[in-house]
């Protein structure tokens, strides 16, 4: 995954070289004019000092804003659809209820920021840094979050369905209630994260890692748990696990009183 994550710093280069030379000639480079209807869409913002500007309820949509920086910016209500944040720096940001509907953050520093509420359906988050955010009942479906920083988020109620987490760093989360059915989180790090009531029903976790995540009321229906670290997962029923799809190179907590009986079958009692 740093690889995925270092060919995107490669192809932000020239990005952030387009925007350079992209400013409006006898227009200082940072300066931007926010009309009072804060409409902007299709606007060409890439390179622009926006930190902390209040743009709440700004029609975003369209826009360019690669390199763009958004830093403690006030984002409520904002409407980003289709907006090209590409390595925006939108740390501290306010983007409570902002839709965000298939827009591309790869690379985005969003860490510290608040998204309660907001729509990145579909978005383009690809290795994103999330970490020290709060995203409670955040809509991520289908989104592509492959590599992403989302360490010690807040990440109550978020819907992840179908979404892509391949390799992304959960660790000390807090995943309560959130649900990843169908979601892709292969090779993913949830290292001490709260798993309570979250929904993996139907969910790829090949050989994820879950040192003292916390299960307790977990939907493990139809999850892919084959090669996974659960050894030191905390409040994991036989009940749960019997939904799941497992194979011998799954580690198992030792509070599981757990026997393979052939290849493919096994008997946990506990």
């Amino acid at each position: 995954m740093k690889r995925i994550c270092r060919t995107i710093k490669i192809l932000a280069f020239f990005f952030n070289r387009r925007a350079r030379n992209s400013n409006v000639k006898g227009t200082p480079r940072n300066s931007v004019d926010i009309p009072p209807d804060r409409v902007l869409k299709q606007a060409d913002l890439s390179g622009k000092d926006l930190s902390g500007a209040d743009l709440s309820g700004a029609d975003l949509s369209e826009t360019d804003m690669t390199g763009t920086d958004l830093s403690e910016a006030i984002l409520i209500g904002a409407n980003l659809t289709h907006a090209l944040v590409f390595r925006g720096r939108l740390k501290e940001a306010d983007l409570t209820g902002a839709e965000i509907f298939e827009a591309n953050l790869s690379e985005a520093n969003v860490s510290e920021a608040v998204l309660n509420g907001a729509n990145l359906k579909g978005s383009d988050l690809e290795c994103v840094d999330f970490r020290h955010s709060a995203l409670v009942g955040a809509n991520l479906a289908e989104a592509n979050l492959t590599g992403g920083y989302l360490g010690s988020a807040d990440f109550r109620e978020a819907n992840f369905e179908n979404a892509d987490l391949k390799a992304a760093v959960l660790d000390e989360s807090n995943l309560s209630g959130a649900i990843f059915k169908g979601a892709n989180l292969s090779h993913a790090q949830l290292n001490g994260a709260d798993l309570s009531g979250a929904d993996f029903s139907g969910a790829d976790l090949i050989v994820a890692d879950f040192k003292n995540a916390g299960f307790q009321g977990a939907n493990l229906n139809g999850a892919d748990l084959r090669g996974s670290d659960l050894q030191s997962a905390k409040n994991l029923t036989c009940a749960q696990v019997a939904q799941a799809k497992l194979d011998q190179s799954s580690l198992l907590p030792d509070y599981l009183d757990f026997v393979w009986v052939s290849e493919e079958i096994f008997e946990c009692r506990g």
